[in-house]
């Protein structure tokens, strides 16, 4: 090969270099335009409800007392951009009370259950039981149906699987059966805004087991969980996850439990939600709290299916706002924060992505440069 020859590989290849360089370039610049904002305002004046949904949005809304604004799930900043990208039906179970299926709010996002299974439907029940609004309650702060009526549920496109495991006094083996029929229906989230008092060998090694995320209540006894365990929220498992309660202005609810295996907060007093008979209301408690948690985590794994459950605790710890009220009571010291998780999430998937085509375009860069040369051997 002649001197000339080998004078012209050195600008070929610099150029070839500048050409990835661009191209790497125009991708960053397209993943950053792809989110596109929704006139917002005029989307929530369509929910008659919205402005009680303090959880959601914390405008300074007065219940008791007033609120602080900003404290709440930072729901409206995942609204704005909740058009953009392709979002996978999720499934979660809630394993609770019965629950009003034919709620106007609910009924398209149920996963009804068919056959003889113990947990299907139930018959001939009296709805106006205030022991059937607990599980009613939780479902719509999951998944009311975004149809410009009510309220808001946290995840758009979501399945969820009613596990009724308190029609009479729940025991183990129920929750158990409960646990293996959601794994069973393809579950990804299980909600538990329950807690039992006696340690479970059999619970604990059916949790760990699973591949599903549990969302778990801290409990309303207004003690340490480290030294008064409840379960399945004393489980230090890496698929658990457990919920404190705040109040509308960022402290720990008088009745919540707390403690170093307590790992993030969520509103959980006064939240309005839907009940039996098409009806609305509210209730508090650390189980309430756990629905938002749920909510969460069923965003997530809608945005990425492949996460694995630890993985979507640890964005949801990532993710929080922290609490100076919240220091030294919980894990995180903080509550949870829709919009952070998800631009955390999103980063992290870009930063795959980034990856990949790097090393796509490294390996194509180098064939073509191989290519070039050999070219230029033979000339």
């Amino acid at each position: 090969m002649g001197f000339k020859n080998k004078i012209f590989i050195l600008p070929l290849i610099l150029l070839s270099l500048l050409i990835y360089i661009l191209n790497f370039d125009s991708f960053a610049i397209e993943e950053s335009n792809k989110l596109t904002n929704v006139n917002i305002s005029d989307y929530l004046k369509r929910y008659k409800s919205f402005d009680k949904q303090w959880g959601l949005k914390n405008s300074g809304q007065t219940y008791r007392k007033a609120g602080t604004p900003g404290i709440d799930i930072n729901y409206v900043e995942y609204l704005k951009i909740m058009q953009s990208g392709h979002m996978e039906t999720v499934k979660i179970a809630v394993l609770d009370t019965y629950i009003y299926t034919e709620h106007k709010d609910l009924e398209e996002n149920i996963l009804l259950i068919n056959g003889s299974n113990k947990f299907k439907k139930l018959e001939n029940i009296d709805i106006n039981d205030e022991k059937y609004y607990h599980g009613t309650h939780i479902a719509g702060i999951i998944g009311a149906s975004h149809n410009g009526t009510e309220i808001l549920g946290i995840v758009p496109k979501v399945k969820i699987i009613p596990l009724n495991i308190m029609s009479n006094e729940a025991n183990i083996d129920t929750i158990i059966e409960a646990i293996e029929y959601a794994e069973k229906m393809g579950a990804r989230v299980v909600n538990c805004s329950w807690s039992v008092k006696e340690y479970s060998e059999e619970l604990y090694n059916t949790i760990k087991d699973s591949n599903m995320l549990f969302v778990v209540a801290a409990g309303n006894d207004s003690k340490s969980i480290d030294e008064y365990p409840l379960y399945p929220a004393s489980f230090n498992l890496k698929n658990v996850i457990t919920v404190a309660s705040i109040d509308n202005t960022g402290e720990l609810s008088n009745f919540s439990n707390y403690g170093n295996k307590v790992s993030v907060a969520a509103p959980g007093e006064y939240i309005y939600s839907t009940l039996p008979n098409n009806q609305y209301g509210y209730s508090y408690g650390t189980s309430i709290a756990t629905a938002f948690v749920t909510g969460l985590a069923g965003l997530i794994f809608s945005v990425e299916p492949t996460l694995k459950a630890e993985e979507v605790v640890s964005l949801i710890e990532r993710g929080v706002l922290p609490l100076e009220s919240l220091k030294g009571k919980i894990k995180t010291s903080g509550i949870i924060n829709v919009s952070n998780t998800l631009n955390i999430l999103e980063c992290s998937l870009n930063q795959e992505n980034r990856h990949e085509d790097i090393k796509e375009n490294f390996i194509k860069f180098v064939m073509f440069i191989l290519h070039i040369s050999r070219k230029m051997l033979h000339i």
